[in-house]
């Protein structure tokens, strides 16, 4: 894999530096040194990117299914409970929405109050 790759990858899936080390288990300035090219990127983590690809067009798939509205939560916090950052869904949630004109979506304030909440659950 590329640096090019390996950053489109991250920055497709609307991760930080911080979420991807934090989801590969290493620190922050090794996926930046990945990124710069000061260091290979191994067949191992490689992979584990492009698995974090396919596991994002899925949610974008499910996005594009579900009834609308979509509703996401407005909590940062709360998206950690699932084990992404925010910005995965929202990123997921953009690439559905260039792709449905008639798909809406809704920031709310409740998680516990929607759906489309125990559908992301089933699916992580």
């Amino acid at each position: 894999m590329t640096t090019l790759e390996f950053h489109a990858i991250r920055n497709t899936c609307g991760l930080s530096t911080n979420d991807l080390g934090q989801i590969l288990g290493v620190n922050p300035r090794t996926v930046r040194s990945w990124e710069q090219g000061r260091m290979p990127i191994r067949e191992k983590i490689a992979a584990e990117m492009r698995a974090l690809a396919d596991e994002h067009a899925i949610l974008v798939d499910q996005f594009e299914a579900a009834d609308p509205p979509i509703i996401l939560e407005f909590p940062k916090d709360y998206y950690r409970s699932l084990g992404r950052p925010r910005e995965w869904y929202v990123t997921a949630l953009g690439a559905a929405l260039s792709r449905w004109d008639g798909l809406r979506a809704e920031w709310v304030g409740e998680p516990e109050s929607h759906a489309l909440d125990s559908r992301l659950r089933q699916s992580g």
